[in-house]
C-alpha cells in the first residue's frame, strides 16, 4: 500500500510543476481540447445569457473555470500515472 501512495504522491508532485503541465498539454493537445470543449460551451452560454446579472454571470463563469481546472488536473494525473507505468515512448540511447 505504501508504494501506491508514493506513486500517487509523485504523480501529484509532477502535475504541480509547470514544465510537466506544459509538456502534457503539448504532447496531448487533442485530449485537452476534448476536456475543454464542454466548458467552453458552458461559458459561451453564460456569457450570451442576457437575463443574468453581471454578478451571477461572474459567479457562474468562476464555477465553470474551477470545474475546468479540476477536469484538466484529473487528465494530467491520469496521463502522468500512465507515463509512469509504461515509461518513455523513446527509451533513448542504449549504452553498454
Amino acid at each position: 500500500m505504501r508504494d501506491a501512495e508514493t506513486w500517487d504522491e509523485l504523480a501529484r508532485s509532477m502535475v504541480d510543476r509547470e514544465f510537466w503541465q506544459a509538456h502534457l498539454e503539448r504532447a496531448h493537445s487533442d485530449r485537452f481540447a476534448e476536456v475543454d470543449l464542454p466548458f467552453r460551451r458552458q461559458l459561451e452560454a453564460v456569457l450570451e445569457d442576457e437575463t443574468l446579472s453581471e454578478g451571477v454571470m461572474l459567479e457562474q463563469a468562476d464555477a465553470i473555470r474551477d470545474a475546468q481546472r479540476a477536469a484538466r488536473r484529473g487528465l494530467m494525473l491520469d496521463l502522468t500515472i500512465h507515463a509512469m507505468e509504461v515509461g518513455p515512448e523513446d527509451p533513448g540511447i542504449h549504452v553498454r
